[in-house]
């Protein structure tokens, strides 16, 4: 270890005294894998090598610079070195310059390598994380968020890049040599630290990562924390991001802002003890997210009491400490059980809700401030998993566990489409609802990973299984975890899928195709239905 004193000194595993090595204004070190050698830089850009009994071999100017890091290949043979003027340099044990990696804008704040030695990491104040081949050669590029990266490690087994970053985050990236597409994308992001994260360490079995930040705290997590799932999750109406709840054995559980490549970009605290969010809903205008608890309570949440402050831009830019803090919410109980589902009135003016009352599912209708306009009770035990609003905002669809799907006005009348008397192919175990854009068809998910898309009359158009056949998934794992909720895309083609462990698939599919096939059934099936069909089917062909 080095010492203010301008010495490096030497301990056994130990921690007894071996050696004193004299060095001045030493700003980082490192040892070799095999033990033999000690390597430090100094504020002066100089590299100083040493064997590890204390024999000086060479001192050499490495950088113009501060140096930042300083690191050993596996093998032993290279020595990495970053400055803080922007460029890493590439070194043979004699001080023999194999390479100058000049790609950074801004200081270069850590180095790593891969465990076989093909790749060199960086970390850099310019907010991206750079991955090279040992010759010098810059292999990939990844932005880390508008966020300084501090320190960067990868993983025993070298599937794994973290990064310890500004933005008081732990993130760690998949690196696949076979596959340059899959290398530097996002895997998950470690939330917990309230200052800058300074160092990151994995534990030599990869099953444990410690992190250290500006505040002096250390914190250590698992190397898989994504499978904590999450309790709820919803996606934004552009189709770009997921909010979703965090689970949280004691307050805070976060209420985490994500796009669906998995990059957070905000983090909201909800501070109730001993409450789990159930539900979540999000205004047209994106500025009031609406959650719903296990004890009956509807949580009205502020998102920028500051209309000064653009969604768009606080996605791509805010930092994170200053939206950490709910400080604009009204909280109230509304019903005496769970709430199970919420969903925004189209025009934003107002939002629906069912939940547990006395062991009845009732419905109620709000304003967008909070206040009650109108309760609809659907008359019937069997469990409700889901509801949303039809797109003109006139009606709304409620989805019960049995698979019946009924129609309401909000006057309280009721249709039903899909009934278990006189309906074929009936879904057990119904858990989301999600309704197109155009309101001429509905998906519903169940339990058992099955998606069924139907008509308004309930006419079966399309079923599939999601836990067969992943067709374009976020998490490899997406096919063993339940699914939380379904959304069409904005253009009505793609089912979005978020399941329980927070993983995102994508379903393709042609529903102009799917439509038209659909009403022809419809038209053949009998002729009491042309009153329906014309007002469906007339479409352009």
């Amino acid at each position: 270890m080095a010492n203010l004193e301008g010495s490096i000194q030497i301990l056994d595993h130990e921690g007894n005294l071996i050696d004193i090595l004299k060095a001045e204004n030493v700003t980082s070190f490192n040892l070799s894998p095999d033990e033999k050698y000690i390597v430090a830089g100094d504020n002066q850009g100089n590299l100083t090598l040493w064997t590890k009994d204390g024999n000086l071999l060479k001192t050499w100017k490495a950088h113009q610079g501060n140096i930042t890091s300083v690191v050993f290949s596996p093998n032993g043979q290279i020595i990495a070195s970053s400055s803080d003027d922007t460029s890493i340099a590439l070194f043979t044990l004699t001080g023999e310059k194999i390479a100058t990696l000049a790609k950074h804008l801004d200081m270069v704040n850590s180095l790593a390598f891969s465990p076989d030695g093909t790749i060199l990491a960086s970390g850099s104040s310019d907010n991206t994380i750079k991955l090279w081949s040992i010759e010098g050669e810059l292999i990939k590029n990844i932005p880390v968020n508008s966020s300084s990266v501090n320190s960067v490690v990868f993983s025993p087994d070298g599937k794994t890049l973290i990064s310890g970053n500004s933005d008081n985050t732990v993130k760690l990236w998949n690196i696949n040599p076979d596959s340059l597409k899959e290398t530097g994308t996002l895997r998950d992001t470690l939330i917990g630290h309230q200052n800058r994260v300074t160092s990151v360490l994995y534990s030599p079995d990869g099953k444990s990562i410690l992190s250290g930040d500006n505040d002096g705290i250390i914190k250590l997590w698992q190397s898989s924390p994504q499978n904590q799932g999450i309790e709820a999750g919803i996606i934004s109406r552009d189709g770009k991001t997921l909010i979703s709840i965090k689970p949280s054995s004691q307050p805070p559980a976060n209420i985490i802002f994500q796009s669906l490549d998995g990059e957070i970009t905000r983090v909201l605290p909800y501070l109730k003890k001993n409450t789990l969010i159930t539900s979540l809903a999000l205004s047209l205008d994106r500025d009031l997210l609406v959650a719903g608890t296990t004890d009956g309570r509807i949580v009205q949440i502020n998102l920028f009491p500051n209309k000064e402050v653009n969604w768009d831009f606080l996605l791509k830019t805010i930092p994170r400490q200053e939206a950490i803090a709910i400080d604009n919410h009204v909280e109230n109980r509304y019903y005496h059980g769970e709430i199970i589902d919420l969903d925004f009135h189209p025009s934003g003016d107002g939002f629906i809700s069912v939940g547990i009352e006395r062991k009845d599912y009732v419905v109620k209708l709000w304003d967008k401030q909070g206040n009650l306009e109108k309760t609809v009770n659907p008359d019937d035990k069997q469990a409700i998993a889901a509801l949303r609003f039809t797109p003109d905002g006139d009606k709304f669809i409620i989805a019960r566990t049995n698979g019946e799907i009924e129609l309401w006005q909000s006057d309280g009348i009721a249709q039903k489409i899909v009934d278990r008397i006189n309906s074929k192919n009936i879904q057990e175990n119904l858990t989301s609802l999600a309704i197109s854009s155009d309101g001429n068809i509905f998906a519903t998910a169940s339990s058992d990973g099955t998606i069924q898309v139907r008509q308004l009359d309930g006419t079966l158009l399309l079923k599939f299984d999601t836990d067969k056949q992943v067709v374009n998934s976020k998490d490899d794992n997406s096919e063993i975890s339940q699914i939380k909720n379904i959304y069409f895309s904005q253009d009505d083609k793609t089912i979005l899928v978020i399941r329980s462990n927070g993983s995102i698939s994508a379903w393709t599919m042609d529903l102009d195709n799917l439509l038209q096939r659909g009403c022809q059934w419809l038209k053949d099936y009998s002729s009491s239905h042309m009153d329906f069909y014309q007002e469906l089917c007339e479409f352009d062909s």
